[in-house]
């Protein structure tokens, strides 16, 4: 019995431990990924303030413009925030699964297979898989919004964001669907 058991402790703890690592490298991205589209938000929000008394508006961009990129990288910005809170809950999810489970006794072994069912029922992993579709999501919005923003400022400048824009959603295209006709594919993700 304690040799089953053992082996079971040591399968899940090495799943929980996946799992938390996974975690806590999303929320370090989402973390970065959250400051960097705040400093964005932060200055082109400002494009959509009401003109001055003389008429004027705040900048040359195209009103219509600045609400799409500020829509855009605002969604961005709410994407990942919640990818981070989902993080923050998933982990202490977690800890709170593994918390007392250091025995291998019968009765021991009984609550860990309970919590290992309730993750299973409650979906856990599937909200899991959640958190990198919104930190995609997020970029994608993110760098569509920084295309439209830079074709208001340089067109030169736009056309080589576009290219290497449109080479990243290929190639996250690509990934994402391949694994969907192919079943010896290796870029198994949850966006695919």
């Amino acid at each position: 019995w304690a040799q089953c058991s053992l082996a079971m402790k040591e399968h899940r703890a090495a799943r929980i431990k996946a799992w938390k690592e996974e975690i806590d490298a999303e929320l370090v991205f989402a973390a970065l990924f959250s400051a960097i589209l705040t400093a964005f938000d932060a200055e082109v929000y400002k494009l959509l303030l009401p003109q001055d008394s003389n008429g004027n508006a705040p900048s040359t961009i195209d009103q219509s413009a600045a609400e799409v990129i500020n829509a855009l990288w605002f969604a961005g910005l709410i994407s990942s925030l919640a990818a981070s809170s989902i993080c923050i809950l998933v982990r202490q999810w977690l800890n709170q699964c593994t918390t007392g489970l250091a025995s291998v006794s019968p009765e021991i072994a009984r609550v860990r297979q309970f919590r290992q069912d309730n993750l299973r029922k409650w979906k856990v992993a599937e909200i899991m898989m959640l958190i990198p579709i919104l930190l995609q999501g997020a970029v994608v919005l993110f760098l569509i919004g920084l295309v439209l923003f830079l074709k208001q400022l340089n067109r030169t400048v736009m056309t080589v964001a576009s290219v290497l824009v449109a080479s990243l959603l290929f190639f996250l295209v690509v990934t994402t669907i391949l694994p969907t006709f192919r079943d010896d594919c290796s870029y198994q993700s949850p966006q695919a």
